[in-house]
């Protein structure tokens, strides 16, 4: 799901989560402001911001994003249908449904913490100038946490990882060893640059292919996907880009052949160079894009989410780095 359909389940998400912030400004601000002597509300009075948002979050914003997650599954389902691939659309029972979903709820009962720091000073500010309730809920509106900003990033980013864990969800689904995933970095209305609100990295990772269960590299991060929550804010806050899809036909002088034997294990495993492979191959053994060497087995792939996938990737990045480990040669 991109363009204006992307740009509609955005416009939606955004519209409830203004609705919910001023809502519970408002709850707040009556509750402080109406007060009797508001210098003695204490902090547990001001829970009302958690108990209102996580129910909002568990009534409204949670089904909001599993109908845009349902809706990318099926917009790509029918282009796989469209190319005579057929496969059933992710639905909202499906456990890739269930695994977005729980994050996404854990994500956005977290923000709560953030409302009451904010509330806590704006009204503690509010109260010390004698502002009654109308101003005081005005104070809140205007801060960060309560106003049309926080709800537009909320939303944007929100709903642009719901349609990419989604697509990459319903391309799994598929199980076809030839389609690989393309980053598209959101580009100019030329199309030929990015535009100038794209990140450096996400314009350098631009028509970046990787197979469906390797990350993108993005900067100094591996993303399975655009705007995926186990990434750096910076790189995934506000996130624009999306998911393409393309055949190994399309992108090499030979299409991938499936192996006989299927592997379903996970591991850590070292891999030589192509040049390097090239030179270690023997004849009648393994392939040259097989050669590895095991240093730890995890078990089942199975077991193993696109967030776990990539936190794990990413840790082993920054263990390397920091041992300042070097090629020998």
């Amino acid at each position: 799901m991109h363009g204006e359909r992307l740009d509609n389940a955005i416009g939606r998400v955004e519209s409830l989560v203004v609705r919910v912030l001023r809502g519970i400004a408002r709850t707040v601000a009556s509750l402080v402001g109406g007060s009797p002597s508001p210098r003695s509300v204490s902090e547990d009075d001001l829970q009302v911001i958690r108990r209102d948002w996580v129910k909002a979050v568990d009534a409204e914003l949670v089904p909001a994003l599993a109908e845009a997650f349902a809706e990318s599954a099926e917009v790509l389902a029918d282009g796989f249908a469209d190319a005579g691939r057929l496969v059933e659309p992710v639905s909202l029972s499906a456990p890739e449904t269930a695994d977005f979903l729980d994050a996404a709820t854990n994500r956005l009962v977290g923000v709560a913490d953030t409302l009451w720091e904010i509330a806590r000073k704006e009204l503690a500010d509010g109260i010390r100038a004698g502002e009654g309730v109308e101003e005081l809920a005005a104070r809140l509106h205007e801060a960060g946490g309560f106003g049309l900003a926080r709800a537009r990033t909320i939303a944007r980013t929100e709903v642009a990882v719901a349609a990419n864990a989604a697509s990459l969800a319903q391309a799994l689904r598929l199980g076809d060893p030839s389609l690989r995933k393309e980053w598209l970095a959101t580009m100019d209305e030329g199309g030929a640059v990015c535009d100038d609100r794209t990140r450096a990295a996400h314009c350098a990772a631009h028509e970046q292919v990787q197979p469906l269960g390797e990350p993108f590299q993005v900067g100094d991060t591996w993303l399975m996907y655009p705007g995926q929550p186990i990434g750096p804010a910076d790189e995934v806050i506000n996130c624009r880009c999306s998911v393409g899809w393309v055949l190994e036909d399309d992108i090499m002088d030979e299409p991938l052949t499936a192996a006989t034997e299927v592997h379903t294990g996970a591991m850590i495993a070292l891999r030589p160079s192509v040049e390097d492979a090239e030179r270690l191959a023997v004849e009648g053994g393994e392939a040259v894009d097989q050669l590895h060497v095991t240093l730890y087995f995890l078990g089942e792939a199975a077991d193993f989410t696109d967030d776990k996938r990539a936190a794990l990737i990413n840790a082993i990045r920054s263990m390397v780095e920091r041992r300042d480990i070097t090629a020998i040669t």
